[in-house]
This record gives structure tokens, C-alpha cells and sequence, in this order.
């Protein structure tokens, strides 16, 4: 009779944990993506060298705040993300400085795809 109340706290362990997971996620996920809106809206082409500072810790924080996504994520999809976002530097200090923007949007997509097959929908079950 013991087992009943043990496996219904294990399964509502359960659903906290994968609850609070998705909602860390989102949480982490929305600074990220508001963080690049931020530069995005400040980048300004004709003084590239401007953003630099920014993008540098763009870079940072998404290390920072996605050091524990490869625990529930797959790592390919972070890594292109993070790579990506490593080549604004280079992008902004010798490279071509109106790619910036297209990089930015392609990483806030990425991150918001990722986020969002995570998440228990339908789409994401079926």
C-alpha cells in the first residue's frame, strides 16, 4: 500500500520539475531574445565598432544563461546559435557590417524554435 503514495509523489515531482523547466527556459530564452532585440534596435551601420561591446556580451550572457540547456536540449541546435553569435565580432570589427542584423534575427529564430519544441502542444506529441 506504501507504493501508491510514493509513485504519486514521484509523478508530481515529476510535473514540478518539468514545469519548472519549461518556464526557466522561457525565462531564459525571452532575456536572450530581448537582449537581441536590443542591440538589434541600437546597431547602427555606419559606426559598426559602436555595437561591439554589446555584442561581446550578448555572447556572454547566452553562454551564461544557457549553460544548462544541453541538460534537456539538443546540443546542435545551441551551437549553432552560439557560433553564430561569436561571428558578430568579426562581423563588426573587419567583416561586413550590414550581415549583423540578418545574423541577429537568424539567432532569435533559432532560439525561439528551439524553445518552442519543447513545449507540450500537439504539434509537438503527435
Amino acid at each position: 500500500m506504501k507504493r501508491i503514495p510514493v509513485a504519486v509523489t514521484v509523478l508530481f515531482l515529476l510535473t514540478a520539475l518539468c514545469i519548472g523547466t519549461i518556464k526557466w527556459q522561457q525565462t531564459q530564452t525571452a532575456a536572450l531574445v530581448g537582449r537581441m532585440d536590443d542591440l538589434l534596435a541600437r546597431f547602427d551601420a555606419e559606426r559598426p565598432l559602436d555595437s561591439a561591446e554589446q555584442a561581446d556580451a550578448l555572447v556572454r550572457d547566452f553562454r551564461v544563461r544557457t549553460a544548462l540547456f544541453p541538460l534537456f536540449l539538443r546540443h546542435s541546435g545551441l551551437s549553432e546559435i552560439e557560433t553564430d553569435l561569436e561571428s558578430l565580432s568579426a562581423l563588426l570589427a573587419r567583416g561586413e557590417p550590414r550581415d549583423v542584423p540578418a545574423v541577429l534575427v537568424r539567432c532569435r529564430e533559432k532560439l525561439q524554435t528551439l524553445y518552442e519544441l519543447e513545449l507540450p502542444t500537439p504539434e509537438n506529441i503527435f
